[in-house]
C-alpha cells in the first residue's frame, strides 16, 4: 500500500462513484475504512483510509492486503490515477523519462481540470 510511514493508509480510487464501487467491494469482504469525498477533499479526488494501530494482528494486515488484491480488476485498480503515479514513480527510478515526462504533463494537465 505505498510507502506510508503512518498509522493512516490511504487509496485513492479517484471520483465518488469509483471510490463507492470500491468502499462496496471492501465491505462485502468484511474490510473497513473511512471514507472521504468533497467538500473534504478536492473536486474529482475521494479517498478511503484505514487506520493500523498495534492491536491489528498480521493476519489481520494480511486479510486487508488480500482483499485488496482480490478487488483489483472489480473496481479497476491500474485505472485509478493513484496507480498511474506509482507507474509514473517506478519509471523513473528505472530512468525512463522521455515517456514519464509525457505522463506527468498530462497528469498535471488533468489534475488542474479537477480543481
Amino acid at each position: 500500500m505505498g510507502d506510508s510511514k503512518s498509522q493512516i493508509v490511504s487509496i485513492y480510487p479517484g471520483d465518488e462513484v469509483v471510490t463507492y464501487q470500491t468502499r462496496v467491494a471492501l465491505e462485502n469482504r468484511n474490510v473497513y475504512g473511512a471514507v472521504f469525498c468533497p467538500p473534504a477533499t478536492p473536486k474529482g479526488l475521494c479517498l478511503i483510509r484505514f487506520t493500523l494501530n498495534s492491536d491489528i494482528s498480521r493476519e489481520e494486515l494480511d486479510k486487508v492486503l488480500e482483499v485488496c488484491k482480490e478487488i483489483r480488476e472489480e473496481v479497476g485498480l491500474s485505472d485509478w490515477s493513484s496507480s498511474q503515479h506509482l507507474v509514473t514513480k517506478k519509471k523513473l527510478l528505472k530512468g525512463e523519462t522521455s515517456r514519464v515526462k509525457e505522463i506527468i504533463v498530462i497528469n498535471n494537465r488533468n489534475a488542474l481540470l479537477h480543481r
